[in-house]
């Protein structure tokens, strides 16, 4: 029998979902307790190492053009506990449960960066910029498991059932898919200019088509959740502007502005794969950040000062299942100070 399948039965192994009998003691049909102070708390860490090798020369300061091959490290660990009181029929206090989900995502990837800057005016500051990034490729693997322990009233003693206790290879603590996963393309353009040599502004626009993202097992045969992705996910149009100021020769002010369009349908939901634990799930919304900088250039060392602000709203759902589920509507806000420092030789 297949892991899941066993684990999906933990409900009922726990006491979570009970049985209906009749006075002769016949079963009929599963039903569960009337649940009520849910809480849901999540741990992630890790993420994304990107790894950058690049190449630029340019024509006669007229045009430049550049290219960069990237290397990408992925690590992130996530947990999440879900607890839950229960009544019984009747109202009164049945004790309540608990559900552990653990996850990891590790794997590799890989893309190139290719970009030209043009000056069309000899005489003047004014650019153009073309930039095109190719799908990131990364194989990954997503490991799972899950416990979901129960102390039910109504019963002699608590329930434990965890998901690794069902693999067929019960040394491993975790059971594991491998897959591949190709991101969409990136058009980028961009123009800008400086005035008395003093102030220089800048504007880009970026599209990405998530819709086009693919999504294959380690045999190169299309997975299951490739039409949600086609039929979910949508195009994501950025904007940014940006302004630098000098202030005396060593050092400049900056600020800048960036939007992004929701990359979900307002409709879209997690359709939990086969070995799937991870219950929940974030549609984002379109975002907005802020950075605001300081700059210092000396003849060798030079140092960036820099402060982003990130806000959006988000609809967390705790279930994916078919039914109205409200969503909690969540204000999300990121305050990050970044500081660089480097030296010229």
């Amino acid at each position: 029998m297949e892991p899941v399948t066993c684990f999906r039965s933990n409900g009922v192994r726990t006491g979570v979902v009970d049985w209906f009998n009749d006075p002769e003691k016949n079963i009929h049909a599963p039903w569960g307790w009337n649940g009520f102070n849910n809480n849901f708390f999540s741990k992630e860490t890790g993420g994304i190492s990107q790894y950058d090798f690049n190449v630029s020369f340019n024509i006669e300061d007229r045009v430049y053009l550049g290219a960069t091959l990237g290397v990408y490290d992925v690590n992130y660990d996530r947990y999440t506990s879900y607890t839950e009181n229960l009544n019984d029929d009747k109202g009164a206090d049945n004790g309540g449960y608990t559900l552990d989900n653990y996850y990891r995502l590790e794997g590799t990837g890989m893309d190139l960066k290719l970009g030209v800057i043009v000056r069309p005016i000899e005489s003047s500051p004014f650019r153009l910029g073309f930039a095109v990034h190719t799908p990131t490729w990364y194989d990954l693997r997503e490991s799972y498991n899950a416990t979901l322990s129960s102390d039910i009233l109504a019963y002699e003693k608590p329930y434990i059932q965890t998901l690794s206790d069902f693999l067929v290879t019960p040394e491993y603590d975790y059971l594991t898919y491998d897959y591949n996963l190709t991101t969409p393309w990136k058009f980028n353009v961009s123009a800008g200019t400086t005035f008395a040599g003093a102030v220089a502004v800048g504007a880009e626009y970026e599209y990405q088509d998530y819709s086009s993202s693919k999504l294959k097992d380690v045999d190169g045969y299309e997975l299951g959740d490739q039409p949600s992705v086609e039929n979910y996910l949508k195009g994501v149009h950025t904007f940014r502007i940006g302004m630098e100021t000098r202030i005396i020769p060593e050092f400049s002010i900056r600020a800048g502005y960036n939007y992004s369009s929701a990359a979900f349908s307002k409709d879209a939901y997690s359709a939990l794969s086969l070995y799937s634990t991870r219950t929940d799930f974030n549609n984002t919304e379109s975002k907005n950040t802020f950075t605001f900088g300081l700059g210092y250039r000396g003849s060798v060392i030079y140092a960036d000062l820099a402060y982003k602000y990130d806000m959006y709203k988000s609809n967390f759902y705790a279930f994916d299942d078919n039914i109205d589920l409200p969503a909690t509507k969540v204000d999300n806000e990121r305050h990050q100070l970044l500081l660089t420092v480097g030296a010229r030789f």
